[in-house]
């Protein structure tokens, strides 16, 4: 194992929970050596059709990515609307009350 310490860092933390196989992968190989199996181009493709980790790793983090990108939009979305619905009703709400009571 390339780096066998007992104890971890908080960007060790940070990177096991955005990818725990990436956190492994660093951790028993190490940086410099990951480094170099993504420029060998450890993503070619061979007869049947198995894509290498490295390409398997981008695609799903890409597809991931796309998902919350989009997820975010409609929520924000939402919150606009809601927002503006809710800023609406309060002017017309003041418009029409009579407070010279």
């Amino acid at each position: 194992m390339y780096n066998n310490k007992r104890t971890i860092s908080a960007s060790e933390i940070n990177k096991y929970v955005y990818c725990h196989y990436q956190w492994y992968y660093e951790r028993y190989y190490g940086q410099k050596h990951m480094r170099e199996l993504s420029k060998k181009g450890n993503n070619k493709n061979n007869s049947n059709g198995f894509k290498g980790n490295f390409e398997k790793g981008r695609n799903f983090h890409n597809s991931y990515y796309k998902k919350d990108k989009k997820r975010k939009i409609i929520i924000y979305t939402f919150f606009a609307i809601v927002c503006l619905l809710g800023f609406i009703s309060g002017v017309l709400f003041f418009k029409y009350i009579d407070f010279n009571l």
